[in-house]
């Protein structure tokens, strides 16, 4: 009898102790919520992928709060009134709610220089945790129109948790292709916070130079302006993409060519995609034949 006493008393302690090692924890069900014999609630936080186990408490006002082993800094935390029930989430603006991490960025707007075409300019942004909650697994994304100019050559943050208090570095280089002013947008998350964004913004110059040559003579004008030359070569530095280009020939001249075989007539357009670009444009003097002395004169003499 000694014996079966033993058993009895191991199996029910074996039992028991069962249940009381179901301490709350990451759940998908209220199946998951078994403490000490007692059944929780399986709820997801406002901002949170995960669900966390719940119980019943007379110290909050709501009658529940997370368990002692929830993660993203809820253990122990009051649950607040409302959509939590119905929905199994909780309104994170409500003083009861669960504490949140907030991201802020330093500075909020990242400076570039102005660089050559080919160049690059870095800018380093900190990211700082302000809130009351651990941030998790930080996501680091850059879009927008030109997003193919930016890139992380630093990056602390992706992938890593962020406790209250602490950062994490971004050091983002800017390296155009092209000329021109560059946006783009550069968007910080993880979980138990809100998104923060900024704006990329930087810009780019190449120099370009135009050569006027020729037995002629006429006027070589830029569009952005810059540029108006009329003899030898002109050099201007343009923040653009693409700049226009355009010949007018003096009287009794003609305008011949530009150097770049994709230009035809008197106007061309140049893609400012170098550091640098040059261009040839070639005037002649037009002679007229006199056809009854036989002698040469000029046209509009």
């Amino acid at each position: 009898m000694r014996v079966i006493w033993v058993c009895v008393t191991c199996t029910i302690s074996f039992l028991i102790g069962c249940v009381a090692d179901l301490a709350p924890r990451e759940c998908t069900s209220d199946d998951d919520c078994l403490s000490s014999g007692l059944r929780g609630s399986c709820l997801a936080p406002a901002g949170s992928s995960k669900k966390w186990c719940a119980f019943g408490s007379s110290s909050c006002g709501s009658g529940l709060k997370w368990g002692s082993r929830p993660g993203d800094g809820l253990a122990e935390v009051c649950i607040v009134d409302g959509p939590h029930v119905d929905g199994g989430t909780v309104d994170a603006n409500d003083a009861d709610a669960p504490p949140r991490g907030v991201l802020t960025l330093n500075p909020p707007l990242p400076p570039f220089a102005s660089v050559v075409v080919g160049d690059t300019s870095a800018a380093t942004i900190m990211v700082k945790n302000e809130g009351s909650a651990t941030v998790r697994s930080i996501a680091t994304t850059i879009d927008g129109a030109d997003a193919s100019s930016f890139s992380f050559d630093v990056n602390t943050c992706a992938g890593h948790d962020v406790d209250p208090g602490a950062s994490c570095a971004l050091s983002v280089r800017f390296e155009p292709t092209v000329g021109g002013a560059r946006s783009a947008s550069l968007s910080v998350s993880g979980g138990f916070a809100s998104d923060v964004t900024t704006v990329l913004s930087a810009s780019a110059r190449s120099t370009l130079s135009v050569t006027v040559l020729g037995t002629g003579t006429g006027t070589i004008v830029s569009d952005p302006p810059g540029i108006s030359c009329t003899s030898g070569t002109c050099s201007h530095d343009f923040a653009v993409a693409s700049v226009k280009l355009e010949a007018t020939a003096n009287p009794s001249n003609d305008f011949v060519s530009w150097s770049v075989g994709s230009c035809a007539a008197r106007e061309c357009t140049i893609a400012l995609d170098a550091a640098s670009r040059a261009i040839t444009g070639t005037f002649t003097r037009v002679i007229c034949v006199n056809s009854t002395s036989g002698n040469d004169a000029n046209r509009g003499d």
